[in-house]
């Protein structure tokens, strides 16, 4: 058997409930972006900005997604 989901959610299941039942596989199919909303001319859409880039470029950002998903973001 085989399914297609979201890369993030399989990698969690596989690595709790699903651990030992069923295994991720084959490269990544298709990547997506996320974004955040506000509303247009928003105060916050600076510090905003500045906490994403210092989130991914400290490296808290692979660090998290490696202790939920199991392995580092591509």
């Amino acid at each position: 058997d085989a399914v297609l989901f979201d890369s993030p959610n399989v990698m969690y299941f596989a690595r709790t409930a699903g651990e030992g039942k069923v295994k991720t596989v084959g490269p990544l199919y298709e990547g997506q972006s996320y974004g955040i909303a506000l509303t247009q001319g928003s105060k916050l859409r600076e510090a905003v900005n500045i906490s994403i880039l210092k989130f991914m470029e400290n490296g808290q950002y692979a660090e998290l997604y490696k202790k939920w998903f199991g392995e580092a973001p591509q």
